[in-house]
């Protein structure tokens, strides 16, 4: 698995919404479902998890709602 330079963080598109981590990923993965496809306008959705504590929204923060399955 690739190491990140910590802290690393990241932004939604528009940068409204941002996040930092301090934390190496605890897991890394893609997704190719039809809703992350469509989602994301792309053949798959890369993600990566890390322990609740260590990370941190820095801007605004997102909103949730449901989804497809």
């Amino acid at each position: 698995m690739t190491e990140f330079t910590l802290p690393f963080g990241g932004r939604c598109l528009c940068g409204a919404v941002r996040y930092e981590c301090d934390a190496q990923p605890l897991w890394q993965g893609h997704c190719h479902c039809e809703s992350c496809r469509r989602a994301t306008s792309s053949g798959f959705t890369s993600f990566f998890g890390v322990a609740n504590g260590l990370w941190r929204w820095t801007e605004a923060v997102p909103v949730t709602y449901a989804s497809s399955p």
